[in-house]
């Protein structure tokens, strides 16, 4: 394994194995799905998300230009080997599937294939009739086999044939893209780390894998028996005890990394989340406070969505839901992907009294592959029905 990407709720990390030939695939392909989150609203099935991915994961950069759209010799070799699935099934598999979740050849299989049919899309400049593959499928419910022949032109067979076919010809396209010339060295700064600051990202990246979390508050508590006031182990061992709703040690470690470093805007926004949680979201909070604590945040990085959603649900318990409206846009221009912050948006529609904007959102969102969030929307919608 060249990479791991390990994401969060409030931070994500890609970590390289630098000995192996080509780790970089592994940030081209993370950053591929990040151009796709924060361009696209809608998510689109995993054969499309994963093959573009794919499709830049092989980017090759000199100093001069990019080299775009290759396709690496092993794919070729593997895929040769395990063979094609169907195109069909290949269309067929979910976030839920096993084929997508479970380590194994019809994983590898499907990621490489997918990353196959989309540089043939590529190729042969197909990407409208993958729009219109999306829409029939998603919107208007056609079968996945239906849908193919609507949108391709051809039977679901006919494109395993033609897929096969551009697969043995080992023949594809790829795209030379000048560098931009602004690009320098000196635009970039590193420092480096402390054997302390190390073992925090490692304890950080622990605290973010569900299965780990208590072995990162053990490293946490151990780079602090040793470095008191190591401020990423003070924010790291606070939003621990905040995952675990123990509110008064989250405050004092909090308090702590603000004390050792200020400008960081996540421990501001780990403060007011605090806030928040320990009041249940309702009236008792401190709202000035809170606000404020989230202005900074915003200030000292203007990139972060989940400050500007929470600063959004601050100014609509406040009163002022035309102001929450504007913030709640900010975030979702930021993040259009996260379900989270458009059912929120969809709630300060209703509180602003604009019902058909809001119920818009949620009947786009009853299409959520999460049982949680179509629960929550079915329950928001059956309240609106027995209004007067």
């Amino acid at each position: 394994m060249a990479g791991l990407f390990q994401g969060g709720a409030d931070r994500s990390f890609i970590m390289l194995d630098m000995s192996v030939e080509d780790p970089w695939t592994t940030v081209f392909h993370e950053y591929a799905h990040q151009l796709m989150n924060g361009n696209i609203q809608t998510e689109s099935d995993p054969w499309f998300e994963e093959g573009f991915a794919e499709y830049f994961s092989s980017i090759e950069v000199d100093g001069k230009e990019a080299h775009v759209g290759k396709i690496p010799h092993d794919d070729y070799l593997i895929l040769q080997q395990v063979g094609l699935m169907k195109v069909a099934n290949l269309f067929k598999v979910a976030h839920y599937s096993e084929t997508y979740n479970e380590n194994g050849n019809s994983r590898t299989s499907f990621y490489l294939e997918s990353g196959l049919l989309v540089h043939y899309i590529y190729d042969n400049q197909l990407l409208p009739k993958v729009g219109t593959y999306i829409d029939l499928k998603g919107t208007k419910h056609v079968s996945v086999e239906d849908a193919i022949q609507q949108a391709f032109g051809m039977s679901a067979a006919q494109l395993d044939k033609t897929l096969r076919d551009y697969l043995l010809s080992g023949r594809y396209l790829y795209y030379k893209i000048p560098a931009p010339a602004n690009i320098s060295e000196k635009t970039y700064t590193s420092r480096p780390l402390t054997p302390s600051d190390a073992a925090a990202v490692l304890a950080d990246i622990h605290l973010h894998s569900a299965d780990y979390q208590d072995k990162a508050i053990d490293e946490f508590q151990a780079i602090l028996s040793s470095d008191p006031n190591n401020a990423a182990a003070c924010r790291g061992l606070g939003y621990g005890y905040l995952q675990k709703q123990n509110f008064t040690q989250a405050a004092e470690y909090f308090k702590r990394s603000s004390e050792q470093d200020s400008k960081d805007p996540r421990v501001h926004y780990y403060n007011a989340l605090l806030m928040a949680r320990e009041s249940g979201f309702g009236s008792k909070v401190d709202i000035p406070t809170l606000t404020r604590e989230l202005e900074t945040s915003i200030s000292l990085d203007p990139s972060f969505a989940d400050s500007y959603a929470l600063l959004a649900f601050a100014q609509s318990t406040s009163g002022d839901p035309a102001k929450a409206l504007e913030t709640m846009r900010k975030a979702i221009a930021i993040d259009p992907r996260n379900e989270g912050y458009r059912f929120n948006l969809a709630n300060i529609y209703l509180a602003n009294r604009q019902s058909e904007k809001a119920m818009a959102i949620l009947q786009s969102l009853q299409k959520s592959a999460s049982p949680e969030m179509t629960s929550r929307i079915d329950g928001v919608l059956e309240s609106i029905r027995r209004q007067p």
